[in-house]
């Protein structure tokens, strides 16, 4: 089974923190918080406007979603491409 490409973090978030260390004297440490992924980010904005396309259905909704996803990988596999 192969790796999903999830595209890596979509909004992350850069912090200075301190680390207390043993011997009384604090460590400045740069930590990211990564946040959600850019496959997260572009599947929801595809189920945006999906759902605006089409009506609301709850037995439709899965298919939806995989069509978002599917979108989503789309979009990946193309910036992907043209690095």
């Amino acid at each position: 089974m192969s790796k999903i490409n999830n595209g890596g973090p979509a909004f992350p978030v850069y912090a200075d923190i301190n680390v207390p260390m043993l011997r009384g004297d604090d460590v400045k440490q740069k930590v990211m918080y990564p946040g959600m992924t850019l496959r997260a980010w572009f599947a929801g904005k595809a189920m945006d406007g999906l759902l605006a396309y089409n009506r609301v259905d709850l037995e439709y909704l899965g298919a939806l979603a995989k069509e978002a996803v599917r979108l989503a990988d789309a979009i990946i596999a193309e910036l992907e491409e043209g690095k």
